[in-house]
């Protein structure tokens, strides 16, 4: 501990890995303070290589990551639970932008916070099919599932998995709704408080 103390205490370019730092200060805002200090430079790494700082660096790999979302089927939001003559319908999320960045402490994954917006054509074309017509009355079905869209507010969260910080291995992925009150920053977040996630970026 004492060694990585004084790797903090310096102002050179000596680097400290997230990794090391949350199992050195167990206590969640201590760990948060150090890794707050070296943010934002090649000091802090994961798995030995810099977060942020060089055409390699951890978040270098995440739009990959992200970009694979777009085909992903499974990634959907449920609406139209108030209508009373149709059931509801699945609009898939199309684009995703990172929002957070936070680490486990128990197994070092490392989680990505992404708001996601949904795709409005695809919502146009199951309507079309499940026979729900356009309304401007927002008492109709149409009306309740054009409400539903624009207050979702979804969410992703990805659990992400490496050993070298240059490869990484989708372990688990979780999606959600603020429902109106915010994306990722309404219900996600407090998941992430809720499983003890040190916050490394709060954009």
């Amino acid at each position: 501990m004492s060694i990585l103390k004084e790797l903090l205490a310096l102002q050179e370019e000596q680097t400290v890995d997230i990794v090391d730092i949350v199992k050195t200060f167990p206590n969640k805002k201590e760990a948060e303070a150090h890794a707050r200090k070296l943010w934002g430079t090649p000091r802090l790494t994961y798995m030995g290589n810099p977060i942020l700082g060089g055409n390699n660096d951890v978040y270098s790999h995440f739009d990959e990551i992200i970009d694979s979302l777009k085909d992903d089927e499974d990634l959907y939001v449920e609406l139209g639970h108030t209508m009373e003559d149709h059931e509801p319908i699945r609009v898939k999320m199309v684009d995703f932008q990172e929002c957070y960045l936070g680490i486990d402490p128990k197994t070092s994954n490392l989680f990505v916070g992404l708001d996601a917006w949904m795709d409005e054509e695809d919502m146009n074309e199951k309507s079309d099919k499940e026979g729900i017509e356009y309304s401007e009355d927002k008492n109709s079905d149409w009306g309740k599932l054009w409400e539903e869209f624009k207050k979702a507010s979804p969410y992703v969260i990805l659990e992400l998995g490496s050993s070298n910080g240059k490869s990484f291995k989708i372990h688990d992925i979780i999606t959600g709704s603020g429902n109106g009150h915010g994306m990722f920053y309404s219900a996600g977040h407090k998941e992430m408080q809720r499983r003890g996630i040190i916050d490394l970026r709060l954009d």
